[in-house]
Parts: C-alpha cells; sequence; structure tokens
C-alpha cells in the first residue's frame, strides 16, 4: 500500500498508530516472502515491493506529528503531502 492509501485511512490521531503498526507489518511480511521465494524473477519482485512499503513506513514515521498536527487543525491527513512531494 502506498503512502497516499495510508493517509486516506487516518481520520483521527488513533489512526496514526494504527497504520504505522500496519506498514510495519506488511514490511515485515513482504520481506519473509523476498526470502521464501524461489524464482529468480518472483524473489526480485517481491524485493522491489520490500523496498517501496519501507519506503512508505519510513516517510508515514516522518510525517507522524505533521499528521497529527493537520488532524487537530482541522485538516486532512493527506494534506501533509502538500510540501514531501
Amino acid at each position: 500500500m502506498d503512502i497516499k492509501k495510508r493517509l486516506e485511512q487516518i481520520k483521527k490521531p488513533e489512526d496514526v498508530d494504527e497504520q504505522l503498526r500496519k506498514a510495519k507489518a506488511y514490511v515485515r511480511k513482504m520481506r519473509g516472502k523476498a526470502i521464501h521465494e524461489e524464482m529468480l524473477e518472483e524473489k526480485l519482485n517481491c524485493q522491489k515491493q520490500v523496498k517501496e512499503a519501507e519506503r512508505t513506513l519510513r516517510l508515514l514515521r516522518r510525517l507522524s506529528f505533521d499528521i497529527d498536527d493537520a488532524l487537530a487543525d482541522g485538516r486532512t491527513a493527506i494534506s501533509t503531502l502538500e510540501g514531501v512531494f
């Protein structure tokens, strides 16, 4: 799941922690899948997904305080991406 989809699911401050937990679990799942793949093409595809999942997790962690501030101001969580991209 990419960062935009994760941010769309955040409606209240508690959702930030939930999305962080889910993103971390997804990274662990994809790492395990990449390790156990036998076909080279599938292994490379899984490693690409791991890289994207790790990027999403890092970005979500970096934006977590900005998301909390945005929600407190009545803005959406996705509004925090304006300065990032």
